[in-house]
């Protein structure tokens, strides 16, 4: 029998199949195996975060003659000096309250900071002999150390000079008159040593020591004190930003450093914290307007009785909690992670997943659960804050009020709360028959004859999640060098281990909130290490210990050094 002939290019077609099999082939098990594949960069990417430990930074002076910097930690005088006027300072009455009038409207309200001024210019005499001093919206002020350098943008300090009233009810359970500045040797006691007249004093304090070195600065500094930080700056804070604004320019500063986080121990680690986020703030009154009457012929429910069912709905509907990358404070667990002997080590290794694996996520955010201070860094807060209705045990209320104070979480926005509350006071109207107007003054639900809800956002007043400061680059880079240098070189010079610098996100709002125009790198740091109470700051027994005011002192000695270099 007569053999078929192949045809010639017969070989050449046999590869092409061969290759097109392979080609599938290779296309099955990929697909069979993507899940692994997506692991194995997941994985990679997990093992590639990480929290390196930032390069010491000292001033070139300290290598030349430290003796100044070892005297703030380690002199005796010194101690003694720089605890004297930190309370005199709080002996000055500065407590302001909540709503009062802008300045012109009751200029005698806000003549206490008169004193205050007067201490100052009679503490700090060189300051006021070598700085530009000026004053804005009378009270608020501004010291400029004019650099050689005027093409430098400058650097900013800021503090407040005012404090949280003192409840009258407690004074008598506090262990010092609160406006004693009683120092006791290691503790100076009264309202604001803690917030923040401690830091106010400590950067002048600073500024007369360089000063009496002969220290002469390159680039400007600012040193900018608001009065009214604790009703929200708007007299203050908000007067002194529009006034550098005009002055100097979007971006036209360097860094701002403000009152904030700090030092904190994590077994025989140290690590220094400063905040590069704020959550968003915001404040909603709810009032509800019902007929009145004699309480012999009570409704069903009076406004007392509607507004405690949406209260409850308030309490029980609460802010779910996300971890997400926007979030610094994730940045600070995974440097925890990393570098803590102290965290468990299955939190440790969640941690180091939870950018990349919804469960380990998921398991960190139940770790959380287990403190108020750190859920509410990935939460929205609420609290329901005031409540008003009702005149006489035997008449009907006709109006109840309510005040919710909202933080608004990194990943929120004021829409979305705004929305959520409508929704449930909708939900409670609809159920009792009565009517809404919305924050706006639109009718979301006729009024009717058993009442209204009114909704409003108390002042106009809406404060979005703040933008992030980088927490790597030039400026991230000094902050934490220096605090490395001053910590690991004068205050422990015998530290076992390097401190390791994170940012995290801060529940409450400093003035920075007017000075986001002025400059990307805004730092809330106070370089000390931190009270595990936190000084009781708005409490009974405000207090600042004397070891960390004298560390803040040192940090901002060798800062404004360093930032020449």
């Amino acid at each position: 029998m007569e053999k078929t002939q192949r045809p010639s290019n017969f070989k050449a077609y046999r590869f092409v199949v061969l290759g097109l099999t392979l080609v599938v082939a290779a296309l099955y098990h990929l697909r069979v195996f993507e899940p692994l594949l997506e692991q194995f960069h997941k994985d990679v990417e997990v093992y590639e975060q990480t929290c390196p430990v930032s390069v010491k930074i000292a001033p070139s002076s300290f290598s030349k003659d430290n003796s100044t910097v070892f005297k703030i930690i380690n002199s005796p005088e010194f101690r003694n000096e720089s605890a004297g006027k930190l309370s005199k300072a709080v002996q000055v009455d500065t407590q302001i309250g909540d709503v009062w009038p802008d300045v012109p409207e009751a200029p005698e309200q806000w003549a206490i900071f008169k004193a205050f001024h007067a201490y100052l210019e009679e503490t700090f005499p060189t300051v006021y002999e070598n700085l530009k001093v000026e004053t804005v919206n009378t009270y608020g002020l501004v010291y400029t150390w004019a650099g050689s350098d005027p093409s430098l943008k400058p650097s900013m300090y800021t503090a407040h000079q005012d404090t949280v009233p003192i409840q009258e009810d407690t004074i008598k359970d506090w262990t010092y008159p609160p406006l004693s500045g009683h120092y006791d040797g290691d503790t100076v006691y009264g309202r604001g040593a803690s917030d923040c007249k401690n830091l106010l004093v400590a950067l002048l304090e600073t500024v007369e020591l360089l000063l009496a070195d002969g220290f002469k600065p390159t680039r400007t500094a600012l040193f900018v004190f608001g009065f009214d930080e604790e009703a929200q700056g708007t007299r203050g804070a908000k007067h002194l930003g529009a006034f550098l604004d005009e002055r100097y320019g979007k971006d036209g500063i360097y860094s701002i450093l403000d009152e904030g986080s700090g030092v904190v121990a994590d077994g025989e680690k140290l690590f220094g914290i400063a905040t590069v986020r704020e959550k968003g703030y915001m404040d909603l009154a709810i009032e509800l307007t019902t007929p009145g009457g004699h309480s012999s012929l009570p409704p069903d429910h009076t406004s007392i009785g509607i507004m405690s069912q949406l209260i409850n709905l308030i309490e029980a509907d609460v802010y779910e909690k996300v971890l997400t990358d926007e979030n610094p404070y994730l940045q600070f667990l995974q440097c925890q992670a990393e570098h803590s002997d102290v965290l468990p080590a299955a939190i440790k290794e969640a941690v180091l997943r939870a950018k990349v694996d919804d469960e380990a996520n998921a398991k960190v955010i139940e770790y959380m659960q287990g403190s108020r201070a750190s859920k509410y860094l990935i939460q929205t807060s609420q609290s329901v804050d005031i409540i008003n209705g009702g005149a006489k045990a035997n008449a009907i209320p006709e109006n109840t009020r309510i005040v919710i104070n909202h933080r608004i979480a990194i990943e929120k926005t004021s829409k979305a709360i705004l929305d959520r509350m409508l929704g449930r006071v909708q939900t409670i109207a609809r159920k009792n028959e009565v009517g809404l107007i919305d924050y706006y003054g639109n009718t979301v639900l006729e009024p009717t004859p058993l009442g209204f809800f009114n909704l409003s956002i108390l002042g106009g007043n809406i404060l979005e999640p703040s933008p992030v400061t980088p927490s790597e680059g030039e400026v991230w880079d000094l902050v934490a060098g220096v605090t490395r240098h001053v910590f690991e070189d004068v205050v422990f010079p015998d530290m076992k281990y390097p401190l390791v610098m994170a940012p995290v996100v801060f529940s409450g709002n400093t003035d920075t909130r007017y000075y986001w125009n002025l400059t990307k790198n805004i730092f809330r740091y106070t370089p000390a290490i931190m009270d595990v109470n936190l000084g009781h700051i708005h409490s009974v027994d405000e207090q600042q210990g004397i070891e960390s005011h004298l560390q803040a002192i040192a940090f901002f000695y060798e800062f404004l050094q360093a930032i020449e270099e």
